[in-house]
């Protein structure tokens, strides 16, 4: 078994920083996913030009892997975090105000890019700071994490639209989710600056995504 380091940050603040946001920001993915095609369909698109809407948030997340990882090997887990959060305010609320099925797909297509971006730095700052005595159990709770926040986002789906009467309205769950993200990053305590970056570190592999 590997000693552990001299600074080696506390275990529960690891799991914290890498934990919350995640569920916090599934549970808004979660909200969206039910009710893209039917969205897609409302603004005129035909059937298969809303499946095609839909799964650009899967494309999204395949074409955004490899620049994510080069920004989250330069900027780090937390800012590429924090970055891919705002970034997916950006995408939500181009969809949430979207006139036309290829302006929705515009907006999708972001949200799937900036969650590219967001799996690939919470699972590099797992892989980063948990101890690798734990690390297995810690990447495996990640995926039982962000699934839990899948399993609750379609609730608040429905919640939502028995509230609004208008599908297009559940992206504004995944805006305030993704704000509740960046709160969070900010308040939560800074493990890279405590802790300081490892010297030697692995990167992610681009196709390890927990779904």
């Amino acid at each position: 078994m590997t000693q552990p380091r001299a600074n080696e940050p506390a275990l529960w603040r690891v799991l914290t920083v890498a934990f919350l946001p995640t569920l916090i920001y599934s549970i808004g993915q979660g909200a969206i996913v039910p009710v893209i095609p039917s969205i897609a369909a409302s603004l005129g698109a035909d059937v298969a030009f809303a499946g095609f809407i839909a799964g650009s948030l899967l494309i999204g997340q395949a074409i955004g892997n490899l620049p994510a990882a080069s920004l989250v090997a330069r900027l780090g887990e937390r800012l590429s975090m924090t970055l891919a959060a705002l970034g997916t305010i950006a995408g939500a609320l181009i969809s949430v105000n979207a006139t036309t099925p290829w302006m929705l797909l515009v907006g999708v297509l972001l949200q799937g890019l900036m969650t590219a971006v967001f799996a690939l730095a919470r699972q590099s700052f797992l892989t980063s700071y948990v101890p690798l005595r734990v690390r297995a159990r810690a990447m495996s709770s990640l995926g039982g994490v962000f699934r839990s926040g899948a399993f609750v986002g379609p609730f608040v789906s429905a919640w939502m639209i028995s509230q609004t009467q208008s599908p297009q309205a559940n992206f504004w769950a995944f805006i305030v989710c993704s704000a509740l993200v960046v709160v969070t990053l900010l308040v939560l305590p800074d493990v890279e600056k405590t802790a300081g970056r490892p010297a030697a570190r692995k990167q992610v592999s681009v196709a390890s995504h927990d779904r």
